[in-house]
């Protein structure tokens, strides 16, 4: 039975919050994790995480959670398993051997709960998103760099937001640029991939066009929005930022981007016009 699950239509479509995290907290229960390393072979071979699977559910052990990282520059790769070992401890070194010899499995490294009840994987660091170092922010954290250092800074911090968004966007399209080449459809699309799946809102491109120079762009439910729904007023400086550096790059020539439409003044989603500044 699925509780406490948060249903939300963005658009016409179905959202589901995506829970981060390489832990589990469930109390009294004997948790353990597995650090397991799968050849660069598997990913070309369908059935081979069935088998693994396969493998611990002929122990009767529950896996009560799974990660799979993305192929490593060597082409393996890293799973993360917490496993429940409530009243099965006796079967411990059996589960052990048992992944080993699972099918292109080249290394197990069991991780001890830190204490009863709580198991977490200590062995992935750094994070890293398209061969760079990244880290996660919590609302509470980035709500102390934005919203609390604007109070203390005053008006002129919008413009430190927008540059650093300008500087964080045009990196990413060189970034882009570098991984997926340069058809401009290709690196629309991975920036509004890339864009909603590190948090920054659901971006969607309304009109590009390089040769005129402009662009059309919304975002809805921007991380932002529960900094400055009470101000009154547009607010999305750093995200506007971000894509006016991206378009920057994309365009080849300096931009200027508004924000027309915001949901700090109550409107259904953020809405940005970024054209090619004039000489």
């Amino acid at each position: 039975m699925i509780t406490n699950l948060i249903i939300r239509l963005i658009g016409g479509r179905m959202h589901k919050p995506y829970e981060m995290g390489r832990f589990v907290y469930f109390p009294d229960r004997d948790l353990q994790v597995f650090h397991v390393t799968l050849s660069p072979e598997a990913v070309e071979l369908p059935g081979i995480l069935a088998q693994l699977f396969s493998s611990i559910a002929s122990l009767n052990v529950p896996v009560v959670h799974f990660s799979l990282s993305r192929p490593r520059l060597d082409g393996s790769h890293e799973i993360t398993l917490i496993v429940d070992l409530t009243n099965l401890s006796e079967i411990y070194d059996d589960l052990v051997r048992t992944i080993k010899k699972a099918p292109y499995v080249e290394e197990i490294i069991p991780v001890k709960p830190l204490f009863p009840g709580f198991a977490a994987d200590d062995v992935f660091f750094p994070l890293m998103l398209d061969g760079l170092r990244a880290i996660i922010m919590r609302e509470d954290v980035y709500k102390g760099l934005i919203r609390n250092l604007w109070e203390k800074i005053g008006e002129n911090y919008r413009v430190i937001l927008y540059h650093i968004g300008y500087e964080a966007g045009r990196n990413a399209y060189i970034r882009h640029k570098k991984t997926f080449g340069e058809k401009n459809e290709r690196l629309l699309a991975v920036f509004q991939a890339i864009f909603q799946q590190v948090g920054y809102g659901i971006l969607k491109w309304i009109y590009v066009s390089r040769s005129e120079g402009w662009a059309i762009a919304t975002v809805e439910d921007p991380f932002e929005r529960h900094l400055f729904k009470d101000r009154g007023e547009p607010s999305g400086h750093l995200i506007r930022g971000i894509l006016a550096g991206w378009l920057s790059e994309f365009f080849g020539k300096t931009v200027i981007a508004k924000e027309t439409m915001c949901v700090a003044v109550g409107d259904p989603y953020c809405k940005y016009y970024i054209k090619v500044k004039e000489d």
